[in-house]
């Protein structure tokens, strides 16, 4: 059985602004978001909040978009 490559992004910056715009960009290819410790250490866990919730929006919407198709 033959497993396809997982995709991982690492949010090593330091402000939560700098993070969104990487992800905003790929997340419709991205398997694993990592919150690197610089952006957890500068931002706390507000950073980590509000990276899945614009992962899941992202998400939501693709899902929504392939409904209507």
């Amino acid at each position: 059985m033959t497993t396809m490559p997982r995709l991982q992004i690492a949010l090593d910056t330091y402000d939560l602004p700098s993070a969104l715009a990487p992800l905003a960009t790929a997340v419709d290819q991205i398997d694993i978001i990592e919150c690197g410790t610089i952006l957890v250490l500068a931002e706390g866990m507000d950073a980590v909040r509000a990276i899945r919730a614009a992962s899941r929006r992202s998400r939501s919407e693709e899902h929504t978009s392939e409904l209507q198709s």
